[in-house]
């Protein structure tokens, strides 16, 4: 799962632990996380933000501590632009109709937007509040884990074995993705390289705290 749902989740009782992470935003762009606009936009910079109508998947959560501190940062707020609630699948239809004037997006839809030519990237906003941020986790109740090290070190392990065998072969992956998923190869193909690596969580965790999605303990 997305990690601060899990930080969420022990903030409410639940006795959570770490048993995996493997997957981070990245460092250079073109990646998974964007913020798009439509291409015939006057926007060019977070900072153009300010007052309009912006897609987002989910008022909560990590993607949504990112885009609150990118706002932040540019001297602008969240409180500043109306956010629009709507699933993913839904945000290129919002972006091509006018219904938002700019869209917080991730793969594959941001290459979808993108390839459409119904919107560009005026921020990789992940990367640029914390670079190589980690964005994906497995997470189980204390309990089960304390009992199951064996079978956590080897889910580890399979998790491991497939992340080579993928990266072993570029083209082979998107294939398998492609057939997976059940997305077009001309959309995968165009999709940036999966980002593994492991990464503390420390420097994530802060802006959590700092706009109110997590609370200290």
């Amino acid at each position: 799962m997305a990690h601060p749902y899990a930080w969420r989740d022990k903030e409410q009782g639940f006795d959570l632990v770490l048993v995996g992470q493997n997957e981070t935003a990245g460092t250079t762009a073109p990646v998974s996380n964007a913020i798009l606009v439509p291409v015939n936009s006057s926007v060019n910079g977070v900072k153009d933000l300010n007052g309009l109508r912006i897609g987002v998947s989910s008022p909560r959560g990590q993607g949504y501590a990112a885009l609150k501190e990118l706002l932040q940062r540019a001297g602008t707020s969240v409180d500043s632009v109306q956010l629009v609630e709507a699933p993913f699948s839904a945000h290129a239809d919002l972006l091509r109709s006018g219904q938002v004037d700019a869209d917080v997006a991730l793969d594959p839809y941001t290459t979808q937007i993108i390839k459409a030519g119904y919107g560009r990237p005026v921020s990789w906003y992940m990367i640029e509040t914390i670079s190589d941020q980690p964005v994906g986790s497995w997470w189980a109740l204390r309990p089960w884990a304390q009992q199951h090290q064996k079978e956590i070190a080897a889910f580890n392990a399979a998790v491991k074995e497939s992340m080579a065998y993928l990266n072993a072969d570029p083209a082979r992956a998107k294939q398998l993705v492609s057939e997976y998923a059940g997305l077009d190869m001309e959309l995968v193909k165009d999709m940036p390289d999966y980002i593994e690596g492991l990464k503390t969580f420390h420097a994530e965790v802060m802006p959590l705290l700092k706009h109110g999605d997590l609370v200290a303990a």
